[in-house]
């Protein structure tokens, strides 16, 4: 049962459980290798052609040196590989269209299943995950997670009102759902997560696709 796997949880108030989704469900570089490149490859013409595969291997890179909050990304890449100062505003709408109607190939780790059956067999389980709803949606669709959380159970806070992405409780208000404080755990991979937990009173563990980390 999982208070044996995450001894750190007091189990006994517990009456649902959380999960945010990238990096905590799933390895979000298995998403990241398939859209940047393919990101690159849609704005090509703006870059210099012999340099194509550098420019993937730099952008890849820079996404495990920045992670996903990192806003310069895309004008990065350009300043390094971009054949004219001019076609930097272009390039980078071009490749944000990209990434933004992106559908991946992405499989849901046994790992993370496995859980996930586990808790759903004695709780009610909840998901919140922030980002564009068309791309978090593509993600969810690809990872089979409405298997595991009907409509009722997800909360995509891009399609909330501004200002409700994580740490706002607001994702979870939404759901309403009668559990309070430290009768809900939730799972999670960053800061946002830990303080959307605190926010609410819950219980936090910290993990990287379902293995816990220190906190």
């Amino acid at each position: 049962m999982p208070n044996c796997l995450f001894t750190q949880i007091d189990w006994d108030p517990v009456q649902a459980v959380g999960f945010d989704m990238d990096g905590t469900l799933y390895d979000e570089f298995d998403f990241i290798r398939q859209v940047y490149p393919a990101c690159l490859e849609h704005g090509a013409e703006f870059l210099i052609s012999t340099k194509l595969e550098e420019a993937k291997k730099f952008i890849l890179t820079l996404w495990l040196e920045k992670g996903s909050s990192y806003p310069h990304i895309f004008g990065e890449s350009f300043d390094c590989f971009g054949r004219r100062p001019e076609d930097r505003e272009t390039f980078i709408g071009r490749a944000l269209d990209c990434f933004r109607s992106f559908r991946p190939q992405l499989r849901l780790p046994a790992r993370s299943a496995f859980i996930l059956n586990l808790c759903r067999e004695r709780w009610p389980i909840f998901l919140v995950t922030d980002g564009r709803p068309l791309l978090q949606t593509a993600k969810f669709e690809a990872l089979g997670l409405a298997d595991f959380f009907p409509k009722e159970r997800r909360s995509f806070t891009g399609s909330l009102p501004q200002g409700s992405a994580k740490p706002s409780p607001v994702a979870y208000e939404a759901l309403n759902l009668p559990y309070q404080g430290r009768e809900v755990v939730f799972f999670g991979d960053r800061k946002p997560d830990f303080d959307f937990a605190l926010n609410l009173g819950f219980q936090f563990v910290k993990v990287a696709v379902m293995q816990p980390l220190p906190n």
